[in-house]
């Protein structure tokens, strides 16, 4: 019973991916200009939000924000990163959340 949960288990791990990675950055232009012309990365989508996050998703910072969405292909089908800029906030102080994303070349 043990072996056919544990296989179940790999089975559903194989089927799973990852939708897509948030990205704080204090600058998007400058983000945005690295994303495409850098990493080769499309715009897939784009929202603006003139209150705060309710549920802090993008930090406790009370003012609008933007959501960018940035990837190889359509969501549905890539991995995506979101950069999330939130407007007056010039800069964050650095942390351990997120070490390093590698992208692989073909």
């Amino acid at each position: 019973m043990w072996a056919l949960a544990f296989v179940s288990c790999i089975q559903l791990a194989a089927a799973q991916r990852a939708l897509h990675w948030v990205i704080r950055v204090s600058n998007l232009e400058t983000t945005l200009n690295f994303s495409k012309e850098v990493l080769g990365m499309k715009v897939l989508r784009h929202e603006e939000n003139d209150k705060a996050c309710p549920i802090t998703c993008n930090g406790e910072y009370n003012t609008r924000w933007s959501k960018t969405m940035v990837g190889y292909d359509s969501e549905e089908t890539a991995y995506a990163l979101e950069l999330t800029f939130n407007y007056g906030v010039p800069s964050y102080q650095r942390g351990e959340g997120l070490q390093r994303f590698i992208i692989q070349v073909e």
